[in-house]
């Protein structure tokens, strides 16, 4: 934890852009495991 807490205070822009990352990245996860189910004739 104490490392987490040190990365957090050196890097303190990397905190919230990461954060945004990881968001997009299980948006278009999400999407990409929904949208073949919804409509399979979209990726053939």
């Amino acid at each position: 934890m104490r490392r987490f807490e040190e990365n957090r205070k050196t890097y303190p822009v990397f905190s919230p852009l990461r954060g945004f990352l990881l968001f997009i990245l299980n948006m278009v996860f999400h999407i990409c495991q929904t949208y073949p189910r919804s409509k399979p004739a979209g990726r053939r």
